[in-house]
């Protein structure tokens, strides 16, 4: 049956619905399709539910008459058919991983098909605990530190589940490229702010910002796929987008939070995960700045004016902080080198040892020290030298590595 209205005022479902999120449809054919998948299914009571997904889902929170949770999906489009399949696909090879991330995730226990659509349904079991609150995480709590473990677990996944399974792998070259195409597109538009442009521009152009090893990446961390319970992560929700790809990938979300946060979480990180790059913090925001490029494209292709605007109007804020010099930066600033002017240095014979770690056996016969005069920084209006005459190395895609 239906949840009775006065059970939400009589604080009979206190934690069960703080993931899900929104108003659904048909509980009593979800439930009965759930235990047509599930054999042994008691279904006491159903509330609609819609998730992440946009509303591409029909879905209902079940509680069985042992008290029991449960989740039951059915994709309402192809598009979201597809990606039930393929997380469903994921989940399975993931569970033999389980003791080693330290959280849940999504546990199927049963499938049927919906008639006469043919739709797949799914039930899982429910994964407890409560959305990522950043407003009310401090940078020393042990949920910061349980973040970066978490994130660093699933980084540190065998490549072989992308690999066996047939997903999604792009190397850093791969994937700069897939970003530039992204912002070629959208600059046709003639929407996107120039000064956001040329930001993006040239980090995309700046080679060493991409020097990473790919990992296996969630692709779609946020506040609400990541569930606390207890100051710990307690389960990981949407798993249908993981891929081998950068991990900065899964810190995009963190972007724009308290900076002592976020340099919290990403040291936490470094020390559960050796070898991590240094450069995850700047790639992250860039990636969350792209994000609205990517909502533009997506706004075009569905003819949805709204989405579209909204893309246009945030990519607009950027733009009116990067003019104001408000932006974080996305490239380490490297000092101009001193220039030493009126300057003798100390002269010696010609035989200089090819290790610069030893002696020579050559004997320097005379030494004249002659005080240094001037020493004054590079001054950037000083005319450059002409470079017209110098070859022009390229990058190739192997530099990236």
């Amino acid at each position: 049956m239906i949840y009775p209205l006065n059970a939400w005022r009589c604080g009979q479902l206190p934690s069960l619905l703080p993931n899900l999120l929104g108003m659904g449809k048909s509980p009593l054919i979800l439930a009965a399709l759930a235990t047509d998948a599930v054999s042994g299914l008691n279904v006491k009571n159903a509330v609609t539910i819609t998730g992440e997904a946009g509303g591409n889902f029909d879905s209902a929170l079940l509680t069985d008459i042992n008290g029991d949770h449960y989740v039951v999906r059915v994709p309402i489009t192809p598009a979201a058919g597809t990606e039930l399949e393929l997380e469903l696909q994921v989940l399975k090879n993931l569970s033999s991983f389980r003791s080693r991330l330290g959280f849940d995730i999504p546990q199927p226990v049963g499938e049927t098909r919906e008639f006469p659509s043919g739709n797949r349904v799914l039930v899982f079991k429910y994964v407890h605990g409560n959305p990522i609150d950043t407003r009310r995480l401090s940078a020393a709590s042990s949920l910061a530190q349980s973040i970066a473990k978490s994130i660093a677990a699933i980084h540190s996944l065998p490549i072989e589940l992308i690999q066996n399974n047939g997903l999604s792998e792009f190397s850093p070259a791969e994937n700069i490229r897939l970003r530039t195409a992204e912002l070629d597109r959208a600059m046709q538009s003639g929407q996107v702010p120039p000064i956001m442009l040329q930001r993006w521009e040239d980090a995309l152009a700046d080679v060493s910002l991409f020097k990473y090893q790919p990992v296996v990446v969630h692709a779609t961390i946020g506040h609400d796929t990541l569930l606390e319970s207890g100051g710990e992560i307690t389960g990981v929700l949407d798993w249908k987008k993981v891929q081998l790809n950068d991990p900065a990938l899964d810190f995009a979300w963190l972007a724009g939070e308290d900076t002592e946060l976020v340099e919290s979480i990403l040291l936490n990180y470094q020390l559960a995960r050796n070898g991590a790059d240094a450069n995850i913090a700047r790639r992250a925001t860039l990636y969350s700045e792209l994000d609205w490029v990517r909502w533009m494209l997506h706004g075009y292709a569905a003819k949805d004016p709204a989405i579209v605007q909204e893309a246009i109007d945030a990519m607009n804020e950027l733009a009116a902080e990067a003019s104001e010099g408000t932006l974080p930066s996305l490239s380490e600033v490297v000092a101009a080198p001193p220039v030493f002017e009126n300057v003798s240095f100390i002269e010696q014979t010609e035989s200089v040892s090819d290790d610069y770690g030893h002696e020579t056996s050559a004997q320097v016969e005379e030494i004249e020290i002659v005080e240094v005069v001037e020493v004054r920084e590079a001054d950037s209006s000083a005319t450059e030298p002409d470079d017209k005459t110098k070859p022009i190395e390229t990058v190739k895609d192997q530099d990236l590595f």
